[in-house]
C-alpha cells in the first residue's frame, strides 16, 4: 500500500508564511520612503514659492515703508507676500510643514533677507528650531519642531 501525502507539511506553511511576510515588510518600507520623499519634494516646493516672492517683493519694494530694514538685513511678513499678490492666501490655511502637528502658517511669519559674501539668503524663522534658509530647504529634516 502507498502512502499518499495530502496537501503541505506544517514546516513547509510557516516557510511560505515567513517569505510572504518578509516581501510584504520590504514592501511597506519602500512604499513610506517613497512617500516620505513625495512630501519632502512638496515641502521644499512650498518655501521655494514662499522664498521665491520674497526675493520678488524686496526687489521691487525697496522704498516700501512695510518692509522692515536695518543694514544687514530687511524683514518681510508673509502677509505682505499676500498683500502685493505675491503669494496666495490659501497658504494661510495650509499646515506648515515644518512642525508637526496641525500647525498652520501665520500672517506675521517673517522672512528674513540678508547677504553673505554678496550672496542673498533669505532665512524663514522657527522658534527652537533650524531654521529653514534658501540654502537648506531642499534638503530639511521636516516636522522635525
Amino acid at each position: 500500500m502507498k502512502n499518499k501525502k495530502n496537501g503541505f507539511t506544517l514546516v513547509e506553511v510557516l516557510a511560505s508564511l515567513a517569505i510572504i511576510a518578509a516581501v510584504g515588510g520590504i514592501i511597506v518600507f519602500s512604499i513610506n520612503k517613497i512617500n516620505h520623499k513625495a512630501n519632502a519634494s512638496e515641502y521644499a516646493e512650498k518655501y521655494r514659492e514662499i522664498f521665491n516672492a520674497a526675493s520678488i517683493y524686496s526687489e521691487l519694494s525697496e522704498e516700501e515703508t512695510d518692509t522692515s530694514c536695518d543694514a544687514n538685513a530687511c524683514y518681510i511678513r508673509i502677509e505682505y507676500l499676500i498683500n502685493a499678490g505675491l503669494l496666495n492666501k490659501n497658504i494661510l490655511k495650509e499646515r506648515n510643514p515644518v512642525y508637526r502637528g496641525n500647525t498652520k502658517f501665520h500672517n506675521t511669519d517673517s522672512i528674513t533677507i540678508t547677504r553673505v559674501d554678496g550672496k542673498k539668503i533669505m532665512i524663514y524663522g522657527l522658534d527652537g528650531c533650524t531654521a529653514i534658509t534658501s540654502e537648506n530647504y531642499e534638503n530639511y529634516e521636516w516636522e522635525n519642531c
